[in-house]
Formats: C-alpha cells, structure tokens, sequence
C-alpha cells in the first residue's frame, strides 16, 4: 500500500492546473523532480516531490494529517477529473428580444439570457409572461454550489447575421456553444449602453440597475448568466446528439449529462452502459436489435421520440403480417403503466416489446434488457452504430 506522500504524488500526475479538462490545482509550492504525464488532451509537465518510498520513515503527525486530508481533497478532484462525478446538465437558447446581431453577440460571450420585461428581477412572479419561471432556474444554476454544463444555441427563428463568427466558427441556429456555469457564478442585469458594449449589475443591486436602465437610451433590460472556462463550439455536422432540445430559455437537461460532458471533454462513453445513450438514441438501438432478431421486420411509421407522431408506444412496425410494437424506457425498474400500454395493444396478430434495464418477466410482454440489446448488436456490424454514438 502506498505511503501518504507517495500516494499524494502518484495522484499528482492525474491533476493539472490549466487543462481544459478539470479544475484541478498543483499546488506550486510542491516539488523538486519534474515529471511529465497525460491527462486529457494535454500534455503538461508538474514538479512533485521527492520521497525515498523504499527508505523507512516515521511521519510526524502533523504530517500524516496534513496529507490524509491533502488525499481526500484530491481524491474528490481526481472523480471530478475522471468523470466519477458527473455534472449536472442544461440547454439554454437565445430567442429573446433584441434581434439576430444581439443575440450572436450573447452567443460569443458565452451568456445565457432572458428578458420578459424591463424589470430588475429573476422572481417570476413579477411578470405576467409564461415561462418566467425560467428566470429563477437560470439564477437557481449560476448559484448552485456544483458545476453545471450548458448547451447554448441561438433559435431558429433568429435572422443572425452573415460573416458572425465564435471562436473561429460561423454563428448559426445549428451550432452549440457547450461550457460551465461554476459554482457561485453571480446573475446579472445588463443592457446595451449607449457609449457600446453592456452595462452589467449584480444580483444584489436591483434598485441601481433598474434605475440606470430606465435613465439610459437602452430598448431591453436583459437577465443574464455568464458561462466561463474554456467553451467547445461545436458545428451541426458534428453534433449527432438527438436528443429534444426546448425552445425555452433555459431548461435542466440532467438525464443527458454523460452525453454532454463526453461531449464537451471529447471523451468516450462506454458501448455496452445503457447510460451512454440518449432516450432517442435508445429508441433506434432497440428498433435495430428488432430487426436482428425478426429480420422479416420493418417500420411502418416513426412514433416515440422528440420528433414522432406521439403514438403511445416508441416502436411501431411489422414482420411476416404480425404487427411488432416496442416501448423503451432507459430506467432500471419495470413499470405497471408501461405494461398495461403494452397490453391494450396485445392480441393474436400483436407482439409487444417492453425494453428496460436489468429486463425481467411479465405476462402478454417481451421483457428485453437494453443491456442485451448492446450485447447483442455489439457482435454485429452494429458495434459501428454503438460507436459512432458514443465517441465524441
């Protein structure tokens, strides 16, 4: 077993001051032998320690304690690092008022931004407009003790001029701009000042804000969250994630956080966790393990999904004159309502599919695990599917 120090060094090489990648710190006062290791997609070099591991010595206490809790503290940034902890996630998009130039400007500066009304508040019972709740999810997420990713995009309906561009990519309603919101990030009131640029207040400075804003030459008070670290554009030929976006100004995305971290990370998901999948991605993986198993089946109409005719089940097709239906549910339990669904359409000329984690048994129904569905079509061509969807 390592020693304190020792395992402190050895953890060390995992943590980096300025990668992409983590939030990790050296601390500077450490070490005489520099070393050079891999982490992400740098390469950096760190000074660590010297230390005899083979040369028998009697720690202070103060040491040992010293480096017990130094473990601890970099055991948690080290799961950060690795991915053992994952952030919670977000979509945000810039449809407010202020027209296509504004909004690409708020794009490029990493802001996610509402507007409602001239107001100096993120209360939603301030304004009489639907959605304002979004407001205190914005604040709610810019003071949250944990980081949150976010995937910014401008809406479609947004004319964004030619030739704009964010770190070296065109500005479009087709590409993300995905970076952190950071723990304790402060809200903030802002608007377009007369001289240029934007006048900004923080949360905490209503009465200031509002008044400079109602003394000023400025059309719109905006609220606004900045995103900071180092933002991933990423180009719509390049963003395969199907999964349902909302035209809401901000919305929580937490059951696609894995995807959008791998995403953000340029790292890998696993092939064979049903986790690395999106609930759409799921839905086509579970359609295709159909058809190796009954190769007469096809399709008749697409169904579950963000962007299906919200039949009630996710699979809807055919095989040798039987009528398949499928519904997915990417969750570790069997569901009475999703068996009784299943059941409603059962008769001779029916087979029902009920795909969940871990399967099981039920009566009229097929019970699949998804886990067999990826075990399965891995043996396959498939395994190129499976790939294509988790490696970014």
């Amino acid at each position: 077993m390592l020693s304190g120090r020792s395992f402190r060094d050895a953890l060390l090489l995992s943590s980096h001051p300025q990668c992409r990648n983590s939030r990790c710190v050296v601390p500077a006062y450490f070490g005489s032998t520099e070393m050079e290791y891999s982490a992400g997609h740098c390469r950096r070099s760190v000074n660590v320690p010297q230390y005899d591991t083979n040369q028998s010595q009697v720690m202070p206490w103060h040491d040992f304690v010293f480096d017990n809790l130094y473990i601890t503290i970099i055991n948690i940034l080290f799961e950060k690092q690795v991915g053992v902890f994952k952030m919670k996630a977000a979509c945000a998009c810039l449809a407010c008022s202020g027209g296509g130039e504004r909004m690409a400007e708020f794009f490029d500066r990493g802001w996610i931004v509402g507007h409602y009304d001239n107001k100096a508040s993120y209360d939603s019972e301030d304004y009489k407009q639907r959605g304002a709740n979004q407001l205190e999810l914005m604040r709610d997420c810019a003071e949250s003790s944990e980081p949150q990713l976010c995937s910014l995009r401008v809406a479609k309906k947004i004319n964004i001029p030619n030739k704009k561009t964010s770190e070296g990519h065109p500005i479009t309603s087709e590409h993300r701009k995905i970076a952190v919101v950071e723990p304790g990030t402060t809200p903030l009131y802002g608007f377009h000042a007369d001289e240029g640029g934007y006048r900004t207040f923080p949360v905490g400075q209503e009465s200031e804000a509002q008044d400079a804003f109602d003394q000023s030459a400025a059309d719109y008070l905006y609220k606004i969250v900045p995103m900071s670290g180092e933002p991933q554009v990423i180009s719509g030929s390049e963003y395969r994630l199907n999964e349902y976006e909302t035209p809401n100004t901000f919305s929580p995305w937490n059951t696609f956080a894995p995807q959008l971290e791998a995403l953000y990370n340029g790292d890998d998901l696993p092939e064979l966790s049903p986790t690395s999948y999106t609930s759409d991605q799921t839905e086509l993986l579970c359609e295709e393990y159909i058809r190796e198993v009954i190769p007469e089946f096809f399709p008749l109409i697409q169904t579950g999904g963000s962007t299906g005719t919200n039949q009630g089940v996710d699979i809807l097709g055919e095989a040798s004159g039987k009528t398949i239906i499928g519904e997915v549910k990417n969750k570790s339990q069997i569901e009475d309502a999703v068996l009784t669904t299943l059941r409603n359409y059962t008769a001779d000329e029916v087979d029902a599919y009920y795909f969940v984690r871990g399967g099981g048994s039920a009566d009229g129904v097929n019970v699949i695990s998804i886990e067999t569905v990826l075990e399965e079509l891995s043996n396959k061509y498939n395994g190129q599917m499976l790939e294509r969807m988790t490696t970014y």
